[in-house]
C-alpha cells in the first residue's frame, strides 16, 4: 500500500470562457474521469536492405487522445445546457480550453484544448439522468 497516493475525490474538470485572462468554471456533477490518453503512432520504416528481416518502426506523431467522464446531466445547468454549456460547444464545434485540477493542494493540473466530440445521454430506470462526455484533445496536454 502506498503512503503517498493521492485520493482523487474532489478532482475538478473546468472549462474556460475564452477570455483574456481566461476564467475557468468547474463542470457540474462530474463523476469518474479518464484521460488524457496520450499515444504515439509508429510508422513502419523497414527497408529492403534490412539485414535481419525484422520490421522496424519509427516514432511518429503524438496524439493527445481523449478525456472522458460521466456526468449527472442537469439540462438547465450553464455548464451543460444548449445556450452556454457543453451541448452548445458541441453544436458550434467550439475549441475550448480545459483544466483538470488535481486534489493535491492545487499544485498540479492538466491543461489542454479540446472539442466536445461526444455527449451520450442515458435515462436509467433507478438512477439520475446521465451523460457520457468525450473531449477530443487538440494539441499537447500539459501537466503543470
Amino acid at each position: 500500500m502506498s503512503n503517498s497516493a493521492i485520493h482523487a475525490f474532489g478532482t475538478a474538470l473546468k472549462i474556460g470562457d475564452g477570455g483574456g485572462p481566461e476564467s475557468f468554471t468547474a463542470i457540474a456533477e462530474v463523476l469518474d474521469i479518464t484521460g488524457p490518453g496520450v499515444s504515439m503512432s509508429n510508422p513502419e520504416s523497414t527497408s529492403h536492405d534490412n539485414s535481419n528481416a525484422f520490421r522496424t518502426f519509427m516514432g511518429g506523431l503524438l496524439d493527445g487522445g481523449e478525456m472522458t467522464c460521466d456526468i449527472n446531466f442537469l439540462p438547465a445547468n450553464a455548464t451543460h445546457d444548449e445556450n452556454t454549456g457543453l451541448i452548445k460547444d458541441q453544436n458550434d464545434r467550439t475549441l475550448r480550453n480545459f483544466e483538470l485540477q488535481m486534489v493535491d493542494g492545487g499544485s498540479h493540473k492538466w491543461s489542454f484544448a479540446a472539442y466536445v466530440s461526444g455527449l451520450d445521454f442515458t435515462s436509467p430506470l433507478d438512477d439520475p439522468y446521465r451523460a457520457s462526455l468525450r473531449l477530443k484533445i487538440s494539441g499537447k496536454p500539459t501537466l503543470s
